[in-house]
């Protein structure tokens, strides 16, 4: 068996807040402030390492002279390092495709030892020496596929590097309250999260993206604790900011034929949904005649509750239990980060339960008394009453109750005398 290969390691942000922090007073000594300096030195005893709300209760403090200065420091510091991170990123990146390429040109003995040369004179020797002595099928395609597992890690780290850049520079052209530069917040903390595999390393890259200035509502789209699940909505929360902020180019077009695609298919099984709920009722309006034709005048005629609603919300119920796990701000979050797995194919459960929810409506919407030609606000108050992603758990739940409550109570009172008409009476 080949030895394991080295990991990707987490990046570091070069920040020395501490550093700051003395040039900061050395400056304050040298303008002899003493109250600023003691109001300075009670904040940082106050915040020693969250530079973010060490400036906020400066101001607070009514030092925004000082608050600014520090503010416009910081701004500075975490420009640097961005870029520091970016261009390193960008070296490392180009190295591993490099070797990547040669790895995969490997095909035998005398490619072998060339590529191994290589690739040592890119990533290193001890690198190189996973490869072995002889060339090894098995061996190559082990490199190849870590190489290009590491790519991918690396090219979301600069991404990450460039959209914090990015929106550094919209906070010093007074744009940080523009949408599209909380979307680039988006995008650089779900990338800088993707790469995370185990705890340290998830709790390693979330204090850099606070370091980073990450303003709280978008580290609060991510908990705090590991889970195995989290670098893919991670991934997924980062794909979601790239679609707000409206990609240009190939990456445009792409989405926009994947969100075609993704409505055609919606609106087919729409139609299949619809459909098969058409001749549900056609089946059951043909039961009722021969079932009125045999009764006689003085028997009660049972309405049918029909059998598909009841299979119908046996999936809804399942389904929801599956999607809405959560509760307060942690299930909205949830709930967008899975909305938008669903629009783009990651939530497989969350875009079965639309589809369902979609296509069972006008079955739903005449079990529960709705006749004739149904109007969007027939749907949309239907629609209303299920669950939706990112309500609670418990709330989900009693809407689900509720819904079957309704349907029991409906079809409860849809028992009447035989009447002369012959058709089924939640149709006109």
């Amino acid at each position: 068996m080949p030895r394991q290969l080295p990991q990707y390691q987490v990046p570091n942000l070069d920040f020395n807040f501490v550093g700051m922090m003395q040039q900061a007073k050395q400056l304050q000594d040298m303008q002899d402030q003493s109250t600023d300096r003691r109001v300075m030195e009670e904040v940082s005893r106050q915040f020693p390492d969250d530079p973010d709300k060490f400036i906020a209760e400066l101001g607070r403090r009514g030092k925004p002279q000082l608050a600014m200065g520090f503010q416009k420091q910081l701004n500075e510091s975490r420009k640097s390092a961005a870029e520091s991170m970016g261009q390193n990123l960008d070296n490392q990146l180009k190295r591993f495709t490099m070797a990547s390429s040669i790895a995969s040109g490997i095909k035998d003995e005398p490619t072998f030892q060339q590529g191994k040369m290589q690739i040592a004179e890119l990533l290193g020797p001890d690198l190189a020496q996973h490869l072995g002595d002889v060339y090894d099928p098995s061996r190559i395609e082990q490199a190849v596929a870590w190489g290009s597992t590491e790519s991918g890690r690396l090219a979301a780290q600069k991404q990450a590097s460039e959209d914090y850049l990015a929106v550094l520079n919209a906070q010093q052209e007074g744009r940080e309250k523009e949408p599209e530069t909380f979307g680039k917040w988006v995008s650089a903390y779900g990338n800088t999260m993707s790469v995370a595999r185990n705890p340290d390393e998830w709790a390693q890259l979330r204090r850099m993206a606070q370091q980073s200035g990450t303003p709280a509502p978008v580290l609060e789209m991510l908990p705090e604790q590991f889970s195995p699940d989290l670098p893919e909505m991670a991934a997924g929360l980062a794909m979601t900011a790239k679609e707000r902020a409206s990609l240009k180019g190939d990456q445009a077009a792409l989405g926009q034929r994947k969100a075609e695609a993704d409505e055609n298919a919606r609106a087919n099984r729409s139609r299949e949904a619809n459909a098969a709920a058409e001749l549900a009722f056609r089946r059951e309006d043909a039961e009722a005649d021969r079932a009125l034709a045999r009764e006689k005048e003085d028997k009660k005629v049972a309405v049918p509750t029909g059998g598909a609603v009841q299979e119908i919300m046996s999936r809804v119920e399942h389904l929801v239990k599956q999607i809405n796990t959560d509760e307060g701000l942690w299930a909205r979050g949830t709930g967008i980060v899975k909305a938008a797995g669903a629009a783009t194919g990651y939530n497989n459960d969350l875009a079965e339960y639309n589809a369902l929810i979609e296509g069972a409506i006008p079955l739903m919407a005449r079990q529960m008394g709705h006749t004739g030609v149904l109007t969007q606000q027939d749907v949309d108050s239907v629609r209303a009453l299920f669950p939706q992603p990112g309500e609670g758990k418990a709330l989900s739940q009693r809407k689900v109750q509720q819904v079957k409550d309704l349907l029991a109570s409906q079809a409860a009172g849809m028992a009447t005398p035989a009447a002369p008409a012959s058709r089924n009476p939640f149709r006109d």
